[in-house]
Formats: structure tokens, sequence, C-alpha cells
């Protein structure tokens, strides 16, 4: 029999918008000082765990994640479109307390 697969599911650290505003697909959205710190902390609880590979979506606020968690492991960034975010069309960069 062989090993189980196990998967870390993971969603971005926090950025700017987080409670604000819907940024569904919006480029250009970077991890704020406190996410940095949390994908920092996110990726020194995962040092000891053996990975493989690294995938993320290929918006910036997911690359930023991923990165610190690859570069302890030696590993590059996979950035794969599947795993990109929901499009929420005309919804997309609204604030939520206007969307009813």
């Amino acid at each position: 029999m062989t090993a189980p697969t196990t998967f870390h599911l993971i969603r971005h650290a926090t950025y700017g918008l987080i409670g604000h505003t819907l940024a569904g697909r919006t480029p250009g959205h970077a991890l704020n000082e406190a996410g940095r710190a949390q994908a920092a902390a996110l990726a020194a609880s995962l040092a000891g765990r053996p990975i493989a590979a690294v995938v993320s979506s290929p918006l910036e606020r997911a690359r930023e994640t991923a990165a610190p968690i690859a570069a302890g492991h030696g590993l590059a960034v996979s950035v794969d479109g599947d795993f990109n975010e929901i499009d929420f069309g005309e919804w997309t960069g609204l604030a939520f307390d206007t969307l009813h």
C-alpha cells in the first residue's frame, strides 16, 4: 500500500480590502504588513513537513502567501489559473455594504 498524499489547502493571508470590498479576481492587491507576517508564520509552521509542490492562484495575494512556504522547502511556486478566485462579475470591486 502506498502512503497517503496530504494536501494543505491554504487561503491567502490578509490584504487591505478584506472585510470591506469584494476583490474577486481584481489584480494588484498585495498582502499588507499583517498578511506578510501571517505568510511568514505559516511558512515557519510548515517548515518541518514534507512538501513536494506549492501551487498558487495567479492573484498577487495568493502568490505572496505561497512564496515563503515554497522558499522554505527549496521550491518554486507553480501558478495555476484553475486555482483562481471566483469571478463575481459586476459585483467585483464593490464594497460589501453596497451589495444587497
